[in-house]
């Protein structure tokens, strides 16, 4: 959450499925047009064969508004400021994740 612009986080499995009370809710009353899709997005990064390991990468689902990370093993959806996005924002998403796993926003 320090990259600049950064609103909110919502993290989920790799099923799709929301970490934390309510971000479900949370998210589908932000985004209702992406909630119905949601399985369409999260394929944006396929699972890796044999494993439980999606691809790693950033993809913006709205343009300065909403991104889609996968670190490999854990999923991201990072909800920003269109305001305030500095224009580097998917270079330092991505700079974040290849920290490694281990890593949270």
């Amino acid at each position: 959450m320090t990259i600049p612009g950064i609103m909110r986080v919502f993290h989920l499995d790799q099923n799709g499925n929301f970490i934390g009370k309510n971000e479900n809710e949370n998210f589908r009353s932000k985004f209702s047009e992406i909630f119905k899709n949601l399985q369409d997005v999260l394929d944006v990064f396929t699972q890796l064969p044999g494993t439980d390991y999606r691809e790693r990468g950033v993809y913006e689902v709205e343009h300065n508004r909403l991104y889609y990370v996968s670190t490999g093993n854990e999923c991201y959806f990072i909800a920003a400021d269109p305001a305030s996005v500095e224009s580097s924002i998917i270079k330092l998403i991505k700079d974040a994740i290849s920290c490694g796993d281990d890593f949270f926003f």
